[in-house]
């Protein structure tokens, strides 16, 4: 799934271990029957793409509108992912700090929210 950015933006098996490694947890989806409340969540990794980084994971502490197409692993989240034959939903997330992303297609494993940053944040999500 690339989304037209030219980047592959799946998590595959190196991407979940390296999550596992991190201590992020599988993101949690008892919110996606919400749809009229905003949630609170927090990061958990920035995802640009698989072999985008150094270490190949395709995980780095922040990103900015400039890396183009990106993913977020949330802590959990109220989009509803493409399974089951259902379309993946489309909104909007916005930070405590007013960043905001665009979300273009949510798929399950960590479900990696892929959207595209339209402000930018600089804080580290991640060490």
């Amino acid at each position: 799934m690339s989304g037209g950015s030219g980047k592959e933006m799946v998590l595959a098996a190196e991407q979940t271990s390296a999550l596992g490694k991190r201590n992020v947890k599988p993101t949690g989806q008892a919110d996606k029957y919400i749809w009229n409340v905003d949630i609170l969540t927090t990061v958990d990794a920035c995802f640009l793409g698989r072999n985008e980084t150094e270490d190949k994971s395709g995980f780095a502490p922040t990103m900015s509108s400039e890396d183009g197409a990106t993913g977020l692993v949330l802590l959990n989240t109220n989009f509803y992912a493409e399974q089951g034959g259902q379309i993946y939903d489309t909104g909007m997330i916005v930070g405590s700090d007013g960043s905001e992303f665009r979300v273009d297609n949510v798929q399950v494993s960590f479900l990696s929210e892929k959207c595209r940053q339209t402000t930018t944040q600089q804080q580290p999500i991640f060490q």
